[in-house]
């Protein structure tokens, strides 16, 4: 690049990416040296912008001054004006890096932050889909229980109708054969038949009024039963529900603990990490003010020993052209000519030692000069080492804290993951064993129900065929009884003969109502005991779902020091490791049940407990146990 001499330049220094810098360059020069070709070689660095950080004003300052030195007959750079800009660049760009420091750790902030939020979100999620899938199953279990009773209590009043017209109609059909019988037989027999008809009418009610009896007794056993389990299922169902909210509050704590726990920690560590920059930053400060002084005060010295020694050698100067003067006049009366030659090569010698002195300062300025640039240099050298060494330091302090901070997440992600992981492989179990119960009881209520549907529709045949033959003996009796009223005068042997004809009848009539009655009262057992059978799977159902929810444990047989006492307890199907945390007159027992196909349960003395609340409250009791 050429210049014109006699001009003000700005030379602007640019790059994608980087933060641009100027030179000021004055080109004037003394008339006797513009026919001069001057040249200089810059060597600029140019340091990197810093995304998001607004750049100061002050750094458009030019960063050299350039202009001739008549002392090094050539152009140069003010020394001075130079250092301090590059101080002020330097610490322009420590205050940069600084803010993008300060901006990554809120931005790192924030995200921890919203990491912490988005993991209680998860946890509250998790927590209400448990919460509402409980409900849900508690509210179908319900409806089933409902159905299965109504329909029970509608099987139990079918048998009841069904039972109530098979004994008015037997009753009916033995009055009815009573009546029969009783015109049929000779006058003289007439007040005995119907004697023994109202003894077997009056037996036949009494048997009936006590069926009933016994049937509305079991329909009132029955009914208390249902209510009783009903109280018991609504109890522990209400028990199970304040568990659950227990567990999910517990949860919700220790989560909101640990979120204020890790904003503590990330503002503690960002407040270390500013204190170390501010202390950083006032150190290399003070480190600059204190060479800057010495550097000023050297320089002063330097000038004044220079000064000193000029003035003593011009005053010796001064004195020898005196003393030279003297003489001179001494002699010229003794002879001109000689003074005149003596006065001139005094004068030549007094000027070829000025030059010689003018050129030995000259030379021991540029040397003075030459060792305050080279210290000045050798400092800013172990400035920027120093500086750097700082920044080294302060990123690798950055880079532990922010691998401490990475391991720490990860640690939590991984034991948020397994505690998820445990929890759907324990839903799961818990579903299979609910879907398996659920096909038992469908396969099991089908089974009775399809007992009873047999049971009705053979007690209906049963029925059928009785009223039946029932039909055709009145029928045949009406006829004989039509036969015997229009042939009351016949012999007395064909008299006897129908006579015995319908005794036999009578007696295979009452064989078939005794066959009846037999086969109603094996409907009415067989009823009872799919009764029993229901009511003894819902009692069956309710001890599963307690065993599920308290597993049996061994009883506590012997006495424990108070303190913290472990041990493993191994039997054939699992392996129970059980705590016993005794504090004076108060003993808790912790038990971890592992069984040999895969499950684990959790248990504070006899209550089921899951996994982390298992953990936060054998930490709180061992934490109490410590306090005193």
């Amino acid at each position: 690049m050429n210049l014109e001499l006699n001009n003000n330049y700005v030379i602007i220094f640019s790059k994608n990416g980087s933060i641009s810098k100027t030179v000021e360059i004055d080109t004037k020069v003394p008339e006797e040296s513009k026919d001069q070709i001057y040249s200089y070689k810059f060597k600029i660095d140019l340091f990197q912008k810093v995304e998001g950080v607004t750049e100061p004003e002050s750094i458009s300052k030019p960063v050299a001054k350039l202009g001739y030195s008549e002392t090094v007959d050539d152009f140069d750079y003010d020394s001075n004006y130079t250092s301090a800009r590059k101080s002020e660049l330097e610490k322009v760009k420590q205050e940069m890096q600084a803010e993008l420091a300060r901006k990554k750790q809120e931005e790192e902030l924030a995200r921890t932050r919203a990491r912490a939020d988005s993991l209680a979100k998860i946890n509250e999620d998790k927590a209400a889909r448990a919460k509402e899938l409980a409900e849900a199953a508690r509210l179908k279990k319900e409806e089933e229980a409902k159905t299965k009773a109504a329909e029970l209590e509608q099987a139990r009043f079918a048998a009841i109708e069904k039972a109530r017209r098979d004994s008015i109609m037997q009753r009916e059909v033995a009055e009815e054969q009573a009546r029969l019988k009783a015109l049929a037989k000779a006058r003289e027999d007439s007040i005995a038949q119907a004697r023994e008809a109202e003894k077997q009418q009056l037996l036949a009610e009494a048997k009936a009024k006590k069926e009933a009896d016994e049937i509305a007794r079991v329909a009132a056993a029955e009914k208390a039963r249902l209510e009783a389990q009903e109280q018991a299922r609504l109890q522990a169902e209400a028990k199970e529900k304040a568990r659950l909210e227990a567990e999910a509050k517990a949860a919700a704590d220790a989560e909101a603990r640990e979120k204020a726990k890790l904003e503590a920690e990330a503002k503690a560590k960002a407040d270390a990490e500013e204190k170390a920059r501010l202390a950083t930053e006032e150190k290399a400060r003070l480190a600059a003010e204190a060479q800057a002084k010495k550097e000023a005060d050297e320089k002063a010295r330097i000038e004044a020993e220079a000064k000193a020694k000029a003035e003593a050698e011009e005053k010796a100067r001064l004195a020898a052209e005196e003393k030279a003067r003297m003489e001179s006049e001494a002699k010229a009366r003794v002879e001109a000519e000689a003074k005149e030659r003596a006065r001139l090569e005094a004068e030549a010698k007094a000027k070829a030692e000025a030059e010689a002195k003018a050129r030995a300062e000259a030379d021991e300025k540029a040397r003075l000069e030459a060792e305050a640039k080279a210290k000045a240099d050798a400092a800013e050298k172990a400035r920027i080492e120093a500086e750097a060494k700082a920044k080294a330091e302060a990123d690798e302090k950055a880079r532990i804290a922010a691998e401490a901070l990475a391991k720490k997440e990860a640690e939590a992600k991984a034991k948020a993951e397994a505690e998820a992981k445990a929890k759907a492989e324990a839903e799961e179990k818990a579903r299979i064993v609910a879907e398996e119960k659920a096909k038992k009881e469908a396969a099991e209520k089908a089974r009775l129900e399809a007992e009873a549907q047999a049971r009705a529709a053979e007690a209906e045949k049963v029925r059928l065929a009785a009223e039946e033959k029932l039909r055709l003996a009145a029928e045949e009796k009406a006829r004989i009884l039509a036969e015997a009223q229009a042939k009351a005068t016949a012999d007395s042997v064909k008299k006897a003969d129908e006579a015995a004809r319908l005794a036999e009848m009578e007696l295979a009539k009452q064989q078939a109502l005794r066959d009846a009655e037999e086969k109603r009262k094996r409907d009415i057992e067989a009823l009872k005991e799919a009764y029993a059978k229901a009511a003894q799977a819902e009692k069956d159902s309710a001890a599963s779902k307690d065993t599920r929810n308290t597993a049996a444990l061994p009883t506590i047989d012997k006495d424990y020091p108070e303190g913290i006492s472990e041990e493993t307890l191994p039997e054939s199907n699992r392996t129970i490791y059980r705590t016993v945390i005794r504090k004076a007159t108060t003993q808790e027992v912790f038990s971890k049940v592992v069984y040999n196909w895969g499950g684990i349960f959790y248990f504070k003395n006899n209550t089921s407990l899951t996994e982390s609340n298992y953990s936060i409250e054998l930490k709180r009791m061992k934490d109490l146990l410590n306090q005193k």
